[in-house]
């Protein structure tokens, strides 16, 4: 599988994140400086979510060309990283945007706006659907731990919209709880609550 590191580190999306948040819960007035610096958190949100997708799509032919079959068992390690990877790269392309839309009214400038990374509410859907399929596979047929599937189906439970999908969050956290990682059950009583 490709590498998630170098220019393109989780690092990097956590220190961004934190900078984003930094800057909107402190910065009071919408003033050109503070557009400026709005513009340039977002430019890089935008860097970071095109990054995302070029290795995404690095990653994904890869996987197609792949010389052993991933149910020969001869390529596991490649077959869970493959898998890890993908839904953690839908998981980030609805969590990046998302760092964007805080209630602070710079975000809501136009000239801000239109620098930020998006995603529109079908691409939110089809992220959601991959998580989930992609979720279910891993618990399926892959050795890793449950605990990775966190921040995947937080972000998935959140953002899912229909009775379906909800139920298979539930099914899912079950899951994984069933595997030994009972605290991810913490997530149904936010959920439930969300989804009322």
């Amino acid at each position: 599988m490709i590498p998630f590191d170098g220019p393109l580190s989780l690092d990097t999306v956590c220190i961004d994140q934190d900078r984003v948040l930094a800057f909107a819960t402190t910065s009071t007035e919408a003033s050109e400086q503070d557009r400026n610096a709005a513009i340039h958190l977002g430019a890089r949100g935008c860097l970071i979510q095109s990054r995302l997708l070029h290795w995404y799509c690095e990653m994904d032919l890869q996987s197609q060309t792949a010389s052993v079959p991933l149910d020969s068992g001869a390529d596991l390690h490649f077959h869970n990283e493959t898998i890890l990877g993908k839904v953690y790269y839908h998981t980030m392309m609805i969590y990046l945007p998302a760092m964007f839309t805080p209630s602070h009214k710079i975000w809501h400038n136009d000239t801000v706006r239109s620098s930020l990374p998006f995603c529109t509410p079908a691409e939110v859907d089809v992220h959601v659907q991959a998580i989930l399929e992609h979720a279910e596979v891993m618990l399926q047929q892959s050795t890793l731990a449950g605990i990775l599937l966190y921040l995947p189906m937080r972000v998935a439970g959140q953002r899912c919209a229909s009775h379906m999908d909800r139920t298979r969050v539930q099914r899912i956290i079950s899951q994984i709880a069933d595997r030994g990682f009972v605290a991810i059950k913490s997530l149904l009583p936010a959920f439930a609550r969300l989804w009322s």
